[in-house]
């Protein structure tokens, strides 16, 4: 039986029970109600993230939709109205996140709450004086399907773009479903709205209206600094109003929603009896690791028990790490998916992290991948890194860099440093079927390193020496150096081996072969196999200290083994060091035969150094064979790919 039927059933078997007979009386006279406008409510101040009700008319849904599907939608909210502005917006894209379909009925009273939670149609809302007074209540019932949600957390004033005069919020989420005022004259809800699925990518027309917004202040923010990978927060109401239920209201003598910042009062608010203050209490508690466990856990349970998603969420991740409770990763499972089909897209992202690995309940590549879709459609910026390595590495789906980079794109969007240095490596790749884009990869390098992502450092850093950046007034040698020299500080393993290397080149004002077995043994220690290597070459040849030729085969020993890590992590790098180990006999026997096979199963998924390698050793007949031809091929396939290093051997 559909969701939305539950409420005629139970009034039905309430109205069939006995009762005493009815006895004729005299009908009261009802009271005399002014049937004057009421005065119009105070404007209310509209700060933080606010969850206004849309109710908009199809016209009007489409209208919103159109704005999302441009771009990040931006409005006017100033406590009064809610105005969409169309011809202004800010970059980004939204994702449709499906969901069990959820009943509820909102219901206020007063023209005051109703300004509050319904500004888009306030004003009809509020013809009736009856209505407007609050002497009658005025009840709204909602069917969500899902939500339509942008992974980006902040919008700045300078982000926008076109006509935004009097801008104040951005759309950071829509919920997509149904609703009606009670009591309804039609049928309701259509019947499209029984076939959507959590899984789904999209919401029935029929049944895809939107009914509420979610609104966050346009203002100066960091996305990489403001928690943005832990998921949307509770919206909070306009001045002088608190959330109890879904709506805002005056306060009263029930348990409401608390403030983020009112830590006695979610605590109070939790013993009576709200789930969204037992979530908040918990989750203070949970930041702190001197806190009861015990209690944290307890906590969680009774807000789970009551359909917070994001408790059960919480309450999942300490059972599979056995934190403050028996270690239980069969029932987290069960948590993340009733949470994650629930709509809670950090479940999702969680659940898809479990069937990645090996687990009790056995790893499953494609549902992590179908998982971690779903959980970027939601606005979880972390699932969209995931994805985008799913669509890059080709195993579980088809290699589709475009789609690759899109789902990195949206995790940089949310925050994600690792996805802003995934897209722009695919932007420099050349393995990527996509044209190179320096511009735009450079800009996001260059804004992680600005946020000390020292993994970004140093991706700038290999461009620069590339000559890909100009370097006014300084060598591209010395850009390089301190974009190096940053990134190792900010502990990147990469941007250490890349300073090592640095000390080692060859006409560098700062060669420094000491320094350099320093760095690259720091970088070593740190699993980077390129490091490792290094250090060995320095130790075998005696340079910047001792020759030692017993430290040089045990450094080669850990390169492979960090090597023989990162290719199975699908690192291009990796890969191709353990291929050419096998060639110059690097820690292992000498083998071109075996390097030859490694090499041409890389080549064949289009890792364009790897072909050039393999061009390199059919030339020379390295492997016993001399093939030219083929060999040219190769060569000019890495060479059209931007590999200049191949050019000369076409």
């Amino acid at each position: 039986m559909r969701l939305w039927m539950i409420g005629i059933v139970v009034f039905a078997t309430a109205c069939s029970s006995s009762r005493a007979p009815v006895v004729a009386a005299r009908p009261r006279a009802l009271a005399a109600v002014d049937e004057s406008p009421p005065p119009p409510p105070p404007v209310r101040a509209v700060t933080g993230d606010v969850k206004p009700y849309l109710l908009a008319t199809p016209e009007e849904s489409v209208r919103v939709a159109r704005a999302m599907a441009r771009a990040i939608a931006v409005v006017r909210h100033d406590g009064r109205e809610l105005v969409l502005l169309d011809g202004c917006s800010a970059p980004g894209a939204y994702g449709f996140m499906g969901q069990e379909p959820a009943t509820a009925r909102v219901t206020v009273r007063g023209a005051d709450e109703i300004q509050a939670n319904f500004p888009w149609r306030a004003s009809a809302l509020s013809k009736a004086p009856r209505v407007a007074k609050g002497v009658e209540p005025l009840a709204i019932d909602t069917l969500v399907l899902g939500s339509r949600v942008t992974t980006r957390p902040v919008v700045a004033a300078k982000d926008l773009a076109g006509a935004c005069e009097g801008a104040t919020h951005f759309i950071r989420a829509v919920t997509i479903g149904s609703h009606v005022t009670v009591p309804a004259t039609d049928a309701w809800p259509p019947d499209a709205c029984g076939y959507a699925k959590p899984e789904s990518v999209e919401a029935p027309a029929q049944c895809a209206a939107i009914v509420a917004m979610h609104l966050v202040p346009v203002g100066e923010g960091d996305p990489f600094r403001e928690g943005a990978l832990l998921g949307l927060p509770r919206p909070a109401c306009p001045e002088g109003l608190v959330r109890r239920d879904l709506a805002c209201v005056l306060p009263s003598d029930g348990a409401f929603q608390c403030g983020d910042a009112d830590a006695a009062a979610c605590e109070q608010q939790c013993e009576r009896g709200h789930a969204g203050s037992c979530t908040r209490h918990a989750m203070r508690l949970d930041g702190d690791r001197k806190s009861d466990r015990t209690e944290v856990i307890r906590l969680y349970e009774r807000a789970c028990a009551k359909n917070e998603r994001a408790a059960c969420t919480s309450l999942a991740s300490m059972k599979r790490a056995g934190d403050g409770t028996a270690k239980d990763e069969a029932g987290a499972a069960r948590l993340f998916a009733s949470a994650c089909d629930a709509g809670h897209a950090r479940a999702c992202a969680s659940l898809a992290t479990m069937y990645g690995s090996s687990w009790e309940g056995g790893g499953d590549p494609m549902k992590a991948f179908e998982l971690d879709d779903r959980a970027c459609r939601g606005g979880d910026p972390a699932a969209c890194a995931s994805l985008g390595a799913h669509y890059e590495r080709g195993r579980v789906v088809s290699r589709w860099h475009a789609k690759a980079l899109e789902a990195y794109l949206r995790a940089c969007d949310g925050g994600s440093a690792a996805g802003c240095n995934a897209a722009g490596d695919i932007l420099t790749s050349h393995d990527s079927e996509l044209p190179h884009d320096d511009a735009r990869a450079l800009a996001l390098f260059d804004a992680g390193c600005n946020r000390d992502d020292g993994d970004a450092c140093a991706a700038l850093g290999r461009l620069v020496l590339a000559g890909r950046r100009p370097s006014p007034g300084r060598a591209i040698a010395d850009d390089a150096f301190a974009l190096f020299t940053r990134a190792c500080t900010l502990e990147s393993a990469e941007g250490c081996a890349d300073l090592g290397e640095m000390f080692v080149k060859k006409g560098f004002a700062r060669r420094d072969p000491v320094r350099a077995r320093a760095t690259f043994e720091d970088a070593c220690d740190r699993g980077e196999g390129r490091a490792c290597d290094g250090a060995a070459t320095l130790y075998a040849a005696g340079e910047g200290g001792a020759k030692d030729d017993a430290a040089a085969r045990k450094l080669r020993e850990r390169a492979l083994r960090a090597h023989e890590k990162g290719c199975a992590a699908s690192r291009e790098q990796s890969c191709w060091a353990l291929a050419n180990a096998a060639r110059f006999g690097l820690g292992v026997t000498k083998d071109p035969e075996r390097a030859s096979r490694m090499l041409s199963e890389q080549c064949r998924d289009d890792k364009h150094r790897a072909c050039a390698s393999l061009a390199e050793m059919l030339a020379k007949g390295e492997a016993g064979t001399r093939d030219v031809e083929r060999a040219k091929a190769l060569a000019s396939k890495a060479c059209e790919r931007g590999l200049a290093s191949a050019c000369n051997k076409k």
